[in-house]
């Protein structure tokens, strides 16, 4: 236990009392890790990876729907997805969970490592990066984003930038947030371009490396502006991920941390030349990817990762207190909380995942789909998880904003929100409807003679046309 402990703590060296809360957040932060629900992505990503597993290439044209089959699609997180399901394959939910969980737990610990001050600072801001990483926290090639993100930052502060181009190939193969990688190299190249010229122009050929590197995918030269586009139209769509930091309360925590940060930064802005060059780079980093964040808040948890230790660097808070050795007492406490973190898991991972969404829909819910002799409507929400659990039926749509038209997304949109749903049905002969329960679609349907409710619970409701009834 110890041993344990004196890991999570970062150095070999006796436990001190003021070490206590840390290890126990630290003991909480594996719990979550290991509870990490699926969400509908989960399930496109894992039938996506099937299909590159047994047809050994990557798509290059629409699979899973009946709507747009054929079209052109390139893939670019394809790695993330064969990954995915080889960890499933191998172990199932449980694993790939621990997996996804492991990397947020990773990134956590990176970044406090970073962190410099007293006790109480350093769990404030621990507590801080836990809080606007959360929503990051998933069962998605996001995960990996994380990882990358600080293993970058790693290889930037420690002059081995080398490896960026390469790490940057690898991670644009796995998720789109690669522009983040690419936002550190040219970071460090404006770093030195300032302060140490003569490392300036290695910086500059591994920042241009690092732009190019994403057109080692399958979108190739495409790949800018084809993120950019998808990036437009999630906006357009109104997707939770891609809104602004100014546009609910939630983005709170980020705004506090955002504020502390450029505060510290005016604070200390005179004797910038004579900072320690990683907190340069740190500073300089999250305020470019706070800036980003405001934009499109899914940039924040990556913000709070790099603000975090920034923040800290910055901010001078020592602690005068005389540090005690932890007494037998907090090594048994932290004992009793890695026993029952390990019991909750193990409870609540005893149905195979059920209670965690890893059996989203009923077996008769299924059944119902699978009984549909026709194309079948669902709404939009609903696509990546039929993908997976229904492959019988090609969806009508999903969540993949790159791989439909972005009039069709529109279209599906607007039907879902107002329950106008005749002339896509027309247009694409729907025979069957897969709904939630609760949504203004199904609340249509149900009022509509020419649909029949063949399955229905509190969350999923199946409609059928009366001549398949």
């Amino acid at each position: 236990m110890k041993r344990i402990l004196l890991t999570i703590r970062g150095r070999a060296s006796v436990l001190y009392d003021d070490d206590l809360p840390v290890v126990l957040t630290f003991i909480a932060v594996a719990l979550l890790a290991c509870l990490i629900p699926p969400q509908p992505d989960t399930f496109f990503h894992l039938r996506t990876g099937q299909s590159i597993w047994q047809s050994g290439a990557i798509p290059t044209t629409e699979l899973f729907s009946h709507t747009f089959h054929g079209r052109a699609w390139l893939n670019h997180e394809w790695l993330s997805q064969l990954f995915f399901y080889g960890i499933h394959a191998f172990g199932g939910p449980f694993l790939l969970t621990i997996v996804c969980g492991a990397c947020a737990f990773i990134a956590v610990m990176a970044s406090w490592r970073l962190t410099r001050g007293s006790a109480e600072v350093r769990l404030v801001l621990l507590l801080s990066i836990l809080i606007v990483t959360a929503p990051a926290w998933a069962v998605r090639p996001q995960a990996f984003s994380l990882v990358l993100l600080m293993l970058s930052v790693w290889l930037v502060t420690r002059d081995r930038i080398a490896w960026l181009p390469v790490l940057t190939v690898l991670w644009a193969n796995a998720h789109g947030v690669v522009l983040l990688g690419v936002v550190i190299a040219c970071v460090n190249a404006l770093e030195r371009l300032i302060w140490s010229r003569r490392h300036f122009p290695r910086a500059a050929v591994v920042a241009a490396l690092c732009l190019a590197a994403p057109m080692a995918t399958p979108l190739g030269w495409h790949y800018w502006p084809r993120v950019a586009q998808t990036v437009s139209e999630a906006r357009l769509l109104g997707f939770q991920e891609y809104r602004s930091a100014f546009a609910d309360a939630s983005g709170l925590p980020f705004w506090l941390m955002l504020g502390v940060l450029v505060s510290a930064l005016i604070g200390r802005a005179r004797n910038l030349a004579e900072w320690d060059r990683s907190d340069r780079l740190l500073a300089l980093t999250s305020l470019v990817i706070g800036a980003a964040s405001i934009i499109s808040i899914r940039n924040a948890p990556s913000f709070a990762l790099l603000a975090a230790p920034a923040i800290s660097r910055l901010v001078h808070v020592s602690s005068r207190q005389l540090k005690k050795p932890l007494p037998r007492s907090g090594y048994a406490i932290a004992a009793i909380a890695v026993t029952l973190a390990f019991a909750v898991v193990g409870f609540l991972w005893r149905d195979g995942g059920s209670r965690l969404g890893w059996r989203p829909i009923p077996v008769s819910a299924v059944s119902a789909i699978r009984s549909c002799s026709g194309p079948i409507y669902n709404e939009l929400p609903l696509g990546g998880t039929l993908i997976w659990f229904v492959p019988e039926h090609r969806v009508f749509v999903d969540g993949r904003v790159e791989a439909y038209p972005s009039d069709f997304l529109l279209r599906v949109r607007d039907a879902d929100l107002a329950g106008r749903y005749q002339e896509l049905f027309d247009e694409y002969e729907i025979q069957c409807a897969v709904t939630r329960t609760d949504s203004v679609m199904a609340r249509a349907l149900h009022h509509d003679p020419a649909m029949a409710l063949r399955f229905g619970d509190e969350h999923w409701s199946v409609f059928v046309t009366p001549r398949i009834h």
